[in-house]
């Protein structure tokens, strides 16, 4: 998953704390396109959500928008035709076993817990223990 968000952010020229934190059209655009790689290559709406701290009516909502901008927004259909052809090897396909949704929760509990204050940094973290347990 690091990956693709890294090769997103490469795309719309931002940076990886961007990607995260700004609601920038441009930002939230390379969010959009991640979370729908990441659903149609497998990830539940629900994990998808812990991973983007988001709930999973937004991510629901995320995925609709998405799919309508494919339809009308050309820029959006060629950031996301772009990624799509890079064939990164998402972290969802490449399974070598299951965590459970508790067991991700945990982790991500436990890195919290560390004192660490600052939304991105929990975020890049989050990242990190979720392809970490999956990979």
């Amino acid at each position: 998953m690091q990956k693709l968000i890294e090769l997103v952010c490469s795309y719309f020229n931002i940076t990886v704390n961007e990607f995260w934190v700004t609601r920038k059209r441009s930002n939230c655009d390379a969010r959009k396109i991640v979370q729908l790689i990441a659903h149609e290559n497998g990830m539940k709406i629900t994990e998808i959500g812990i991973l983007f701290n988001q709930h999973h009516s937004t991510i629901i909502h995320n995925l609709k928008q998405s799919v309508n901008f494919l339809e009308i927004d050309e820029n959006f259909k060629n950031a996301y035709a772009y990624i799509k052809s890079k064939n990164v090897d998402l972290t969802v396909k490449s399974l070598k076993k299951q965590i459970s949704t508790d067991e991700l929760k945990a982790l991500i509990e436990l890195s919290f817990k560390a004192g660490q204050n600052n939304e991105v940094v929990k975020k890049q973290n989050l990242v990190k223990l979720y392809c970490e347990g999956l990979c």
